[in-house]
């Protein structure tokens, strides 16, 4: 199912220089030139300076940077493993600043673990998914920590009783 003849014809040059059917039909279906098919095949990874397929790079949710499935997996594993949920953002432009407020950072973090989710080893995606809990378990003002086993619970405080917060203002 291609759009015309050309494309066809595409296919059968790609085919001619050694790329794979799947991927050469893939790029036919994007593309109308050969010179824009070496592009879409001739992704050039800026981490690691290596050529890929389009399909083979990870493209940044905030940016346009991209780069290829090994980097992506490599960075942000490391992240998972060693780093703070600020610090998951665009290993290129470090875009966005999830520290800045104009952001809103859940939205950003549950769109991210998608792209975590397909890309990571499932015991690092599950780091990155406890840090991003843990997160927006503090952002509740009631949640707080137990001092003694390390849990956290949701404290309600009574109705019609003054939170010691507010009796002290």
């Amino acid at each position: 199912n291609l759009p015309s003849w050309d494309n066809a014809e595409l296919v059968f040059q790609l085919r001619g220089k050694g790329h794979d059917f799947h991927k050469a039909l893939a790029t036919a279906r994007n593309c109308n030139t050969l010179e824009e098919a070496d592009k879409y095949f001739n992704q050039e990874c800026p981490v690691c300076s290596d050529t890929y397929f389009i399909d083979d790079m990870v493209t940044m949710l905030h940016c346009a940077c991209s780069v290829c499935k090994d980097c992506f997996k490599i960075q942000y594993s490391l992240v998972a493993r060693e780093q703070t949920l600020g610090h998951f953002n665009c290993l290129l432009c470090s875009q966005p600043d999830l520290s800045a407020t104009d952001i809103d950072k859940d939205d950003y973090l549950t769109l991210f673990s998608v792209l975590l989710k397909v890309h990571l080893p499932d015991d690092d995606y599950q780091l990155f998914q406890k840090k991003a809990t843990d997160y927006a378990l503090s952002q509740d003002p009631n949640f707080r920590w137990c001092p003694s086993c390390g849990q956290g619970f949701i404290h309600e405080p009574p109705a019609g009783r003054n939170n010691i917060k507010e009796s002290l203002v």
